[in-house]
Formats: structure tokens, sequence, C-alpha cells
């Protein structure tokens, strides 16, 4: 927004007023994303792109930070809702999600200006973000793979055998995408009486998003898909520097948001065996959840056991799977040959691996234990 819109709000809001040593809201912003980055917070670089788009352009982002008030946040909210979404998904307006993080990054700018006794209070504080009654809340906001779809895409031959064994190690682990693309060869154990991988990383040199390091067991389908994929590794990507367990055919860390590279390959070998609707990424770890919740792979997780499992920090993030329709579910399955050991087939000449499953009720009490 242009600088004189911003001056029309302060004589507005303010008529008279006197001139506020104070910085701006968008100068203070500028010096509290400066030292989160330097804090080494993550998502730094999402957080100042969603700065440049929503919470700089707010109408009160030219005021002085101490002449912002509950009532300028509010209307800016209100502006956010009426306000066009700018991608490849048609016309629409931003998402409630995106209001919430554009909310919560302003709130922080004014937290910190708070701890630097700059105001006295938070402007953001007792102010609410609506939410918006339209088409999209009667959908669901993530989708999930049915089984059937599960062995049409890990044995779809049109899909390169590298990509679709990335794509069977995700929905087998749950591990999220920066989870498995930061994964380390020496963290993939797929030898000894219980094979696991240990996550240590979800973007580089950092942990992952809940900040704690999790050991998840490689049950029989994750195991086959790890011992194929790590025979392929070397022809795949023969300069492999910082021994990634999946790097791109570079050797290099694989891009946020492209994990199969540019071109939006995921959306193509889907088509390739008629999925059509929208599926992420991280599509592949709720279709993980959702497997163990159902219990269509031989056995019914609880939703405590499958919340250090998949690293939530909360049961309240896991309760998002007991909704599912578990009578669908079962009902693919049954329809499904799906049973543990090689679960689909592959171009190997190893054994079948061992079934692990004897193995989770000793992980889960070791789990309990260390935290």
């Amino acid at each position: 927004m242009s600088p004189d819109y911003h001056h029309r709000a302060r004589d507005r809001l303010f008529p008279g007023a006197a001139v506020s040593a104070a910085p701006t809201f968008a100068t203070f912003a500028a010096e509290v994303l400066d030292q989160r980055a330097e804090e080494g917070i993550r998502g730094i670089a999402s957080e100042r792109n969603r700065f440049a788009l929503h919470v700089g352009t707010a109408c009160f982002a030219e005021l002085p930070v101490d002449e912002v008030r509950s009532k300028h946040v509010r209307e800016w909210l209100r502006d956010m809702a009426r306000k066009d979404a700018q991608d490849t998904r048609g016309a629409r307006k931003i998402c409630d999600d995106t209001i919430k993080r554009s909310y919560a990054l302003a709130s922080a700018v004014f937290t910190a200006a708070v701890e630097r006794e700059i105001i006295e209070s938070n402007p953001c504080t007792g102010v609410r973000v609506k939410k918006r009654a339209d088409a999209r809340a009667t959908k669901e906001k993530w989708a999930f793979l049915t089984l059937d779809e599960q062995k049409a895409i890990a044995t779809c031959e049109a899909i390169p055998l590298t990509d679709r064994l990335a794509i069977r190690f995700a929905i087998a682990t749950g591990l999220r995408q920066g989870e498995q693309f930061h994964l380390e060869l020496a963290d993939l154990h797929t030898g000894g009486p219980a094979p696991h991988v240990l996550v240590r990383f979800g973007s580089k040199n950092l942990p992952p998003k809940n900040g704690k390091t999790r050991k998840v067991p490689l049950m029989a389908e994750a195991l086959v898909a790890a011992r194929a994929w790590l025979a392929e590794l070397e022809a795949f990507a023969p300069h492999n520097p910082e021994r990634l367990a999946f790097p791109s055919s570079r050797g290099t860390r694989r891009s946020v948001g492209k994990p199969l590279g540019a071109g939006g390959k995921l959306k193509k070998y889907l088509a390739l065996v008629g999925i059509t609707r929208r599926v992420r990424w991280h599509d592949l770890r709720h279709t993980f959840c959702s497997n163990l919740v159902s219990g269509v792979l031989g056995r019914k997780w609880s939703l405590e056991e499958i919340r250090p499992l998949a690293g939530h920090s909360s049961i309240l993030i896991t309760q998002r799977y007991s909704h599912i329709a578990e009578a669908d579910l079962v009902k693919a399955g049954d329809e499904t040959t799906f049973a543990h050991g090689p679960l689909m087939p592959l171009a190997m000449t190893e054994e079948a691996p061992p079934d692990t499953q004897r193995d989770v009720t000793q992980w889960l009490e070791e789990e309990a234990v260390a935290s």
C-alpha cells in the first residue's frame, strides 16, 4: 500500500496527534525478523515472505509501533478476510490458516516491542481471528491415499523407481518432508533385530518441528522401501558429499516444496494411477497416520501410540485422525492384499525383511521412559 494510505489512516485514527519517537511497525518488524533469523527460528524464510505479502501491507504498518491499537489490528484482519489469494488454484480468498499465521507473526512483533519496553501492551491481545463460514468449511483440509491407491503407486512402472521408493518411504514412516530429505545415512538403520530411523533434523542443522529427536521403527513396508532405496542410491546420486539418505540426483538437499524436483512431478505421478484430486506431499504423512489409526495394516494403533511415532507435540494434534471413517478404510483393506512382509513387487533379490511388529511394544515402552 502507498505511504499516503498509511498517512490517511493515521490522520483518521489520531487527528492532531504528535509525532511519536518510536519506530514504525514496519521498521521495528524488520529488526525483529533479523533477530529471529540470528536465533535460528524455524521457517524464517516463510515468515519474511508472509510479512512482505500480508503483514507489511497492513493499515498500521507505517504507524509508530506505540500508536497501534487493537482497533487497527481488527481493521487489518477485516481487510485480510477480503483479500484475494495469489496462486494457481483459481479465484479464491486467502485461507483462514494464512490469516492466522499472519496474525501470529504480527503479534510476535508486538510482543518483542513489549519486551523492549517500547509499548506497554500487545494490541493483538483480546483480538480474535474470526473463522469464516464458507463452502471450504465442509471439506477436509487434507487428504489420504486408500490402500488400493498406495498399491497402485508402488507398482506403477511408469513412475521412476527412485521417486516411487521415496514416496513409499514417506507413506511407510510418516516423516515430514523436511525430516526425510535432511535425513543422513548414518541415521538410517536397516539391519539388526530392530531396524529404525533416527529423526534428528527438520531442516539443515535444525531439529524437527517439535524440537525433539525421535526414533521411528522401520516396519515391514518401510524396511522394504529403505533397503530398495539404498540399493539404488549410489547410481542415483554418485556424488553425495553430505551423506544424505535422500539427496537429489546431484547430491544436494532437495528444495522445500519440490521433493521430487521441479515440474510438479507428484501430481503427474498420481495422475498416472488415476488420482486426480489434490494430494500434497504432506498428505503422505496423513496417509501413514490414517493407516495406523484405522488398523487396516493388521494392527490398530491408539492415538497415544501414534503421537510419539509421528512426532506430534500434543495429543490434540493426533486427535485429528480420530474422526476417520474406519468402516470405509477397513472395507478398502479387505479388498486389498496388503499383509506384512514384502508388500509390493520389487526388482530385488534380497530376502523378505523380518516382521518388526513384535518390536513395537518394546519401542513404545522405551519412548515412554525417555519422555
